[in-house]
Order: structure tokens, then C-alpha cells, then sequence
């Protein structure tokens, strides 16, 4: 079970090796708790959680891609050691042309964005950034 101390302790673990600036969580008590807010706030991190299950979607059909490529890697060195060649799969998985947006995700720019966008949901962002490039006089 995970409780709000083992997740902190694992934090703490993690800012050690890498200090992210945004973390994006489920919505569980183990997240949401004065202890891990603290942490979050002491080391000046964006904690944050999705709305709705799609974006849990694509973390999941990303951690069986994942584990598909690991178990091929397993097979051919008859070894569960992954720790040296983690980086290489997860660039395998970034270079790799995926379906939904026709492009592999290591191509994807700031310009190709909304089409991304469009394709996979049917619409435009209600509230897209907008940048202006116009001086005032």
C-alpha cells in the first residue's frame, strides 16, 4: 500500500538524482497530502493532476509499448537487466512513427502542434496560446 510517507520518501529519493519542475499525478490521497505539498513546495515544483481518463490512456498504451520492447531485449539476453539500455528504448519509442499523429514523437515542433491536436480530439484548443508579433507605436 502506498502511504503518504513512502511516496515523500521516494520523492526525497528521486530529487536527489533529478529535480523535475513539474510532477503530474493521479488524484490519490498518497499525492494529495500536506506532507508531499511541503516537499513540492520546498523544492519550488508544479504539482498537478489530469482531468478525465484519457491522458491515463496513453501513459498506459506508452508502459506497454515499453514493456513489449523490454521483454523482446529480455528474451535475446536471457537477463531482466534494463537499466543500461533504458535510455535506448525510450529513444526507440520517441523515434518510432506513431499512428495516431502520423509522425514519430521526436519530430513533433511548437508549428505542427494544433494539427496534432485537431487530428487526435476533432477540434482546436478552446483557449490555444496566441503570440503576437506586433509593435505598439
Amino acid at each position: 500500500m502506498k502511504t503518504a510517507e513512502a511516496v515523500k520518501n521516494a520523492f526525497e529519493n528521486l530529487f536527489q538524482q533529478a529535480k523535475p519542475k513539474n510532477i503530474q499525478t493521479d488524484k490519490g490521497s498518497e499525492f494529495y497530502n500536506s506532507q508531499l505539498k511541503s516537499l513540492f513546495q520546498r523544492h519550488s515544483i508544479n504539482h498537478y493532476s489530469a482531468e478525465g481518463d484519457h491522458k491515463a490512456s496513453v501513459v498506459e498504451r506508452f508502459n506497454r509499448t515499453l514493456k513489449n520492447k523490454m521483454f523482446r531485449v529480455f528474451t535475446y539476453r536471457n537477463s531482466y537487466k534494463y537499466v543500461d539500455i533504458l535510455h535506448l528504448l525510450v529513444k526507440s519509442y520517441n523515434d518510432t512513427e506513431h499512428r495516431s499523429i502520423g509522425m514519430a514523437p521526436s519530430q513533433v515542433t511548437r508549428e505542427v502542434e494544433p494539427q496534432i491536436f485537431k487530428k487526435l480530439y476533432g477540434f482546436l484548443e478552446k483557449n490555444p496560446k496566441v503570440i503576437l508579433n506586433r509593435e505598439i507605436s
